[in-house]
C-alpha cells in the first residue's frame, strides 16, 4: 500500500526587486521603409519582494523604442511594454538589445531584430478603357504607370485578352448551324 501525506509547499519571492521579461526576443519581421511597427509587447514581471523600479529602458539601435521607458511594480506585479520598430533607408536586417535599467537584483535584456524593406506601389491613369471597334480596327491610347513606394517595380503587360472576355466574343460570335441526320 502507499500512504499519501499531503504536503504544502510555501514558496516565497526573492528578497527585494526581481526582474523578469518574456519574450526574451523580439521579431518585427519585414516592416516598409518610412513605416512604424509597433505590434510587438514583452511582459516584465517584478517576482520579488519589494518594489521594482525602473529607471530606463535603452535600446543598442535607435530605430527601435518602446511606448514607455519608466515604471514601477510591486512585488509580484505585471505590465505590458509595447516595443516600435521605425523603418528607415537603407534597406536591411536590423539588430538591437533592449536593455533593463532597474533596482533589480538581476538584469534583463531582450533581443530585437527587424528587416527595414522597400515595397513598390503603383498606380495606373487612367485605369480603365473603353473602345469601340470602328473602321480601321486598331485603336491606339496612351496611359502612365507610376511608382509611388520605395522599392523598384518591376511590370509586364500582357496585350493578350482575358479568358473572361475571349468566351464573351465567343459567345457572341455566330456560328453556323449543323444540320446532321439521325444515326
Amino acid at each position: 500500500d502507499t500512504l499519501r501525506i499531503p504536503v504544502r509547499m510555501f514558496v516565497s519571492p526573492p528578497i527585494g526587486a526581481f526582474i523578469n521579461v518574456r519574450p526574451d526576443s523580439v521579431d518585427f519581421g519585414n516592416v516598409e521603409l518610412g513605416r512604424t511597427d509597433s505590434s510587438k509587447t514583452v511582459l516584465v514581471r517584478n517576482l520579488g519582494s519589494t518594489t521594482l523600479t525602473v529607471t530606463n529602458i535603452t535600446f543598442s539601435n535607435p530605430a527601435f523604442s518602446a511606448n514607455r521607458t519608466s515604471f514601477s511594480l510591486a512585488s509580484l506585479d505585471t505590465t505590458r511594454i509595447r516595443l516600435r520598430f521605425a523603418s528607415a533607408a537603407p534597406g536591411g536586417v536590423r539588430n538591437a538589445t533592449a536593455t533593463f535599467v532597474s533596482n533589480a537584483a538581476n538584469s534583463a535584456t531582450v533581443r530585437l531584430r527587424a528587416v527595414a524593406q522597400g515595397a513598390a506601389r503603383f498606380t495606373v491613369t487612367p485605369d480603365t478603357f473603353f473602345f469601340a471597334r470602328s473602321t480601321p480596327d486598331t485603336v491606339r491610347t496612351n496611359f502612365r504607370i507610376r511608382n509611388t513606394g520605395t522599392d523598384t517595380l518591376r511590370y509586364a503587360i500582357d496585350e493578350g485578352l482575358s479568358a473572361s472576355l475571349e468566351s464573351i466574343i465567343r459567345s457572341t460570335t455566330q456560328q453556323q448551324n449543323a444540320n446532321v441526320g439521325k444515326g
